[in-house]
């Protein structure tokens, strides 16, 4: 497609954009949507505010070319809509779409200025009932061959055409025809001119590519959005050089933001004056009946968003092998194989909606035409160094049919706070001013809530930001109510898919529960099945530091959801028996402690010091789970039920109040060495302020100033020596944990060790014994104690 340099006959267009854009004096217009009655992609008409709307009607009736060349412009008639009502296939539903005005002929559009300029309105344009057609006509179609037989006539027949280069190049009409063919037209590259130096965080508003994401420009954002760290972090790695081509496969939940980063990234590289192939909804390519079809449609695409950089040369390869029995095949072929894969320039492929391609019923798109095979493999995008090719696809996709896809994959998930924030105020500083105050002493609440996802603070207003309440309790009231419907909307969406569950495969289910929860070095590996990662419930993220793929509910009323149905996954055979042997291993001891503690909420242990003596009860009482975060969650007093995942956390793996809990499988003096030392709990105080780990997350969790101390006392045990008189002495510490807040002693503090095996006889029987480790409980005389044998009573009796 040209290096975009000076050549012997003359500057090429595509490197003349730059200055271009510099000279080049736009004229201040009204940039006005419309969309057609029955379509679902709407289009931009740029005109003067004072001009009427007779001529928007004949503005509109020019920038959809050809669609309405059979109908004249005052025969349109035209309405005012603010966010029509659509069906199920995104079209346009004029007859149900209540709100709306009809525009006269002779009004000036400046009475309609503020209405028309506005984010969320529409022109709708209602074309006249077509004629009918004459049985003439008809029997002309069939004499004439219908229309293959007229498409293999303009593939035969040839035009001239000068391309943006200024050179003359012989064209078949129908690929002149798809170039003078305006249906996905893009604004001229100038429009795109502010892309250039935007940077994460800034808003802005998006322009027309000639098509549209799905479900684009709907609710509070309309054609507003800010740009994502992570949209700036996949552009600069396009935009830089590499040895290789560059391909990613964007993976993550609906309603995270992957359409914004595919939209992004093709209007980037088309400011830039890159080829690019930019494919909005691949629906429309599986929804195609013949391969000629798709190849038409992979060509007008194409040609609609290039046509003004693309050289006669690079039209001359692209047409050199059309023929009449394949008609756009070939040229579909040399654009996905060739034109997007120069040696000369960068060039970029964005598939958005990816995953239609590839129908849970049926044969996929590639399997069915061919031509479409590049969409499905990223080996057909090693060609050129240049090439720049990303896929938003599936789960799906990504996890049973891309091959080595870890090398591929991009993982989105929630926006930073910091965007969101932004994103928040330019929804807050719409409502009453009234609200607007309660909303920003909420906002902490809010992003809470709805986990930083756009989706979900689209869900929270209800799409109607005017109907927000007034009052502090009210809009409370609004995030209660919201929290509580999205974790029965989740949890009924959980409950079908882990029904359609093959009973094989229900116990795999319950691992990656776990470790959606549990999130240590045990629990890795673990997946759910592909359906669960595409419904908006469960992201995933890679954590560069344990080099670990991590899974995360994406909102609070999701991690509940997905706790209840974790709760009803019963426990597998091979856990049972292994109990009864007291063979668990840790990741299955971990996930069965857990799923006894949070679903039977008071549990009573029978605990002693850890000689076994001194037994007394202790009740603990769980009424819900969070992970442990850094810095900690705040609850206050009201949380101390709440059971907190250490997860990787050195020495607890659960804390639960002022009860810190350790469970292993050794006993309490080989557990208690190197990182997992008790002591360094107290004296390691790398935390801020110089605090150590207990009051680091004590201050953050319930609030107060807290201060956790180990005070020791020497002890010195003379022992009788080897010889007859001779005697030594043994000294040990005494270690007393004492931990206070705002000077006041906290009498609930507790260590609590768990352990999960009993120890073994020299003939490798299971001793059935309480603890006796009398020297460690005159180190640590206030660790309280569980056995193994009381954690089989008091959690597993029902099921042995």
């Amino acid at each position: 497609m040209g290096s975009g340099t000076t050549t012997p006959n003359g500057p090429s267009r595509r490197g003349s954009i730059e200055r271009e854009r510099k000279n080049e004096k736009m004229p201040t217009k009204l940039r006005i949507y419309c969309i057609v009655e029955g379509e679902a992609t709407s289009f931009p008409v740029r005109i003067f505010p004072d001009c009427s709307v007779g001529e928007l009607k004949q503005a509109i009736k020019a920038a959809k070319k050809p669609e309405l060349d059979h109908v004249a412009a005052d025969k349109l008639t035209l309405w005012r809509a603010v966010n029509p009502k659509r069906d199920r296939d995104d079209k346009v539903d004029f007859d149900g779409t209540v709100d709306k005005t009809e525009l006269d002929d002779e009004m000036a559009l400046l009475s309609e200025l503020d209405e028309l300029t506005s984010r969320r309105t529409y022109v709708i344009v209602k074309p006249p009932p077509p004629a009918p057609r004459s049985p003439k006509r008809n029997l002309e179609d069939t004499e004439d061959g219908g229309l293959e037989e007229h498409l293999a006539k303009r593939c035969r027949s040839l035009k001239r055409y000068i391309a943006a280069d200024g050179k003359p190049v012989v064209l078949p009409l129908h690929i002149l025809d798809l170039i003078e063919n305006n249906k996905y037209a893009p604004e001229p590259r100038a429009e795109f001119q502010s892309l250039l130096t935007v940077k994460a965080g800034d808003r802005i508003t998006s322009m027309d590519l000639g098509q549209s994401p799905k479900f684009f420009a709907r609710g509070y954002q309309g054609r507003e959005f800010f740009v994502t760290e992570q949209m700036m972090d996949q552009w600069n790695r396009f935009e830089n050089d590499s040895v290789a081509s560059v391909k990613k496969c964007l993976s993550g939940p609906m309603g995270v933001g992957k359409s914004y980063i595919s939209w992004f990234l093709a209007a980037k590289a088309y400011a830039h004056g890159w080829p690019v192939l930019y494919i909005a909804d691949a629906s429309k390519l599986n929804n195609c009946d013949t391969k000629t079809a798709a190849a038409k449609l992979i060509c007008q695409l194409f040609l609609s968003i290039n046509k003004d950089i693309l050289t006669a040369s690079e039209l001359k390869e692209m047409v050199a092998d059309e023929t009449s029995e394949y008609p756009y095949g070939n040229s579909a072929s040399c654009i996905l194989s060739t034109l997007l894969q120069l040696k000369s320039q960068k060039t970029l492929f964005v598939v958005d909606e990816h995953g239609a391609l590839f129908p849970e019923e049926g044969k996929s798109a590639p399997a069915r035409f061919p031509v479409l095979w590049p969409l499905k493999t990223f080996n057909c995008w090693n060609n050129s160094n240049n090439a720049r090719a990303v896929f938003a696809s599936t789960a799906n996709f990504e996890r049973c049919i891309l091959t080595d896809a870890p090398e591929y994959v991009e993982y989105v998930g929630p926006m930073s706070p910091d965007i969101f924030n932004k994103l928040l105020d330019v929804i807050i500083n719409k409502v009453h001013p009234t609200a607007r105050q309660h909303l920003n002493e909420l906002r902490c609440e809010i992003q809470r809530a709805t986990g930083c996802v756009p989706r979900e603070l689209n869900n929270f207003f209800d799409k109607d930001r005017g109907d927000i309440e007034l009052t502090a309790n009210g809009i409370k009231q609004r995030l209660k109510g919201y929290e509580k419907d999205r974790k029965n909307q989740f949890f009924e969406t959980l409950k079908s898919y882990y029904g359609k569950v093959e009973p094989i495969f229900k116990t795999d289910v319950r691992r990656a529960l776990a470790d959606v929860f549990l999130q240590n070095k045990d629990h890795a590996g673990a997946t759910l099945g592909w359906r669960f990662y595409d419904i908006g419930i469960i992201y995933q993220y890679k954590n560069a530091e344990r080099d670990l793929i991590l899974q995360q509910p994406i909102t609070p009323a999701s991690e509940a959801a997905l706790l209840d149905l974790y709760r009803l996954c019963p426990l597998p055979n091979d856990y049972i028996n292994a109990i009864r042997k007291g063979t668990l291993s840790p990741d299955q001891f971990s996930d069965a402690i857990f799923q006894k503690l949070i679903k039977e909420k008071n549990i009573k242990f029978n605990t002693t010091n850890l000689a076994g003596k001194e037994g007394h009860v202790l009740e603990l009482r769980v009424d819900g789970f969070e992970h442990l975060q850094d810095p900690p969650k705040r609850f206050e007093d009201e949380g101390k039920n709440i059971l907190i995942n250490g997860g990787e956390l050195p020495r607890f793996d659960f804390i639960l109040g002022y009860t810190f809990i350790q469970v292993s499988i050794s006993d309490f003096q080989k557990h208690n060495e190197g990182s997992a030392n008790i002591d360094l709990a107290f004296t390691d105080r790398r935390y801020s302020e110089g605090r150590n780990q207990i009051e680091y997350f004590l201050d953050y969790t319930y609030g107060g100033t807290h201060r956790a101390v180990m005070e020791t006392t020497k002890l010195t045990k003379k022992t009788q020596g080897k010889n007859a008189g001779e005697e030594k002495s043994e000294t040990r510490y005494k270690r007393d944990f004492k931990v206070t807040r705002d000077g006041v002693l906290c009498p609930d503090f507790k260590i609590l060790y768990i352990r999960r095996k009993n120890d073994l006889d020299d003939k490798g029987n299971e001793v059935h014994r309480p603890p006796n480790d009398i020297g460690k409980v005159q180190e640590y005389p206030q660790i309280r104690h569980v056995c193994w044998d009381e954690v089989k009573k008091s959690l597993f009796g029902d099921l042995l």
